[in-house]
């Protein structure tokens, strides 16, 4: 069994209700879905998939986590995806609250930036561990 099957294996079991793509090559693996649950809550699962990090400080990779109990990889990816309506609620939810919001067009107008996000990477940076 691939690595990719065996966490997909582990993902779809601690959470069914949650749609999981998963790819692998010989040192990643990319883990993809929507909405579902946060990011943080993946990568407790995931995390001892991972061998180690990349440093870029001194540009080499630090062996940190070798473990012979379980497959492993160089690299981990989580990519989680939010939908539109997930989108449209929050941005309606948060043009009311935020007064910088009230002329917007849109998600993608970069005209009022919060914490240097536009609404859409704002939203999406609130949303991050949060599960939908």
């Amino acid at each position: 069994m691939t690595i990719g099957r065996i966490v997909k294996a582990e993902l779809k079991k601690a959470f069914p209700s949650t749609k999981f793509r998963v790819t692998s090559d010989y040192n990643c693996v990319n883990i993809y879905w929507t909405d579902g649950v946060a990011v943080s809550m993946v990568e407790e699962i995931t995390s001892k998939y991972k061998c180690g990090r990349f440093d870029g400080m001194t540009d080499s990779y630090e062996y940190t986590n070798r473990r012979t109990d379980v497959p492993q990889v160089d690299y981990v990816f989580l990519n989680r995806e939010i939908s539109e309506e997930i989108y449209a609620a929050k941005y309606a939810e948060y043009k009311n609250y935020y007064s910088a919001w009230k002329g917007l067009t849109g998600l993608d107008d970069g005209s009022a930036h919060i914490q240097g996000y536009t609404p859409r990477g704002f939203i999406r940076h609130q949303l991050s561990n949060v599960c939908l």
